[in-house]
């Protein structure tokens, strides 16, 4: 499995409410229906973490995003696949549009990461 984490800040001027409804809507529309139509390979998982910034159980300083995505590919073969078909002038022209609609692009982080799961009791009753 490779896996990548996007960190994004929302647009400053669309409230969090805006900017999870247009990334639930819009995006995942615009996602799955680049998928249907074969322009980009399938994701394995696509998850979407909006955080909850004035929660009390947070601890330390307020991180300087909005969302942390989480991007599942089989391989690093699927992922490359997947930017490759986003690098497309017309794609990349239509994904960067929608995604300026409600994203801070300036914001966007993306690094891959080496997920380990459970603890060895937990993974022993797996």
């Amino acid at each position: 499995m490779f896996k990548v984490l996007i960190f994004a800040r929302r647009r400053p001027d669309l409230d969090r409410q805006t900017f999870i409804s247009l990334y639930e809507t819009q995006h995942m529309t615009l996602s799955d229906r680049l998928v249907a139509d074969g322009t980009l390979p399938p994701m394995v998982d696509y998850r979407r973490n909006y955080l909850i910034k004035t929660h009390d159980a947070n601890i330390g300083s307020p991180p300087d995003f909005d969302v942390v995505t989480e991007a599942w590919f089989e391989n690093e073969a699927a992922f490359s696949a997947n930017r490759e078909g986003v690098s497309r002038p017309d794609i990349a022209r239509l994904v960067m549009d929608d995604l300026g609609s409600f994203l801070d692009l300036t914001s966007l982080t993306y690094v891959v990461v080496d997920e380990r799961c459970g603890t060895p009791a937990m993974n022993a009753k797996r």
